[in-house]
């Protein structure tokens, strides 16, 4: 996820470290591996009923073959035989058209804001 993101080395291990609190529920987690290296990831966030879709992502050297789209809908099959019924993501306009794809409806647009600690900062 870091290197697909172009998340700071310094922010790996933290984001590793919220991920892997225990008790923060039950993630539905997939990746794509060929030959080893991982070529696409997609996760689920369930809560009350709804999976919160993210971390959507294939390095650029894999994209336009299809793994984000096999990953985001192998989320959605986890948290349909978990017995959820409603799934929610916000997109990049980029994903537009594979969410479509997959009977996903724009429902309002949204405002992205990134924040950065600042380099030595803690």
């Amino acid at each position: 996820m870091a290197a697909v993101f172009g998340m700071p080395g310094s922010l790996v291990d933290v984001v590793a470290r919220v991920q892997a609190i225990p008790g923060a529920g039950p993630e539905i987690s997939v990746r794509v591996l060929e030959n080893e290296r991982v070529i696409g990831i997609a996760q689920g966030y369930p809560d009350s009923g709804t999976v919160l879709l993210g971390n959507i992502a294939t390095p650029e050297d894999a994209r336009g073959r299809g793994i984000g789209t096999a990953a985001t809908a192998a989320v959605v099959r986890v948290a349909q035989e978990r017995g959820l019924t409603d799934a929610v993501l916000v997109s990049s306009t980029a994903g537009h058209g594979i969410y479509r794809r997959l009977g996903f409806a724009d429902v309002c647009p949204t405002t992205t804001w990134t924040w950065w600690p600042p380099d030595g900062g803690g």
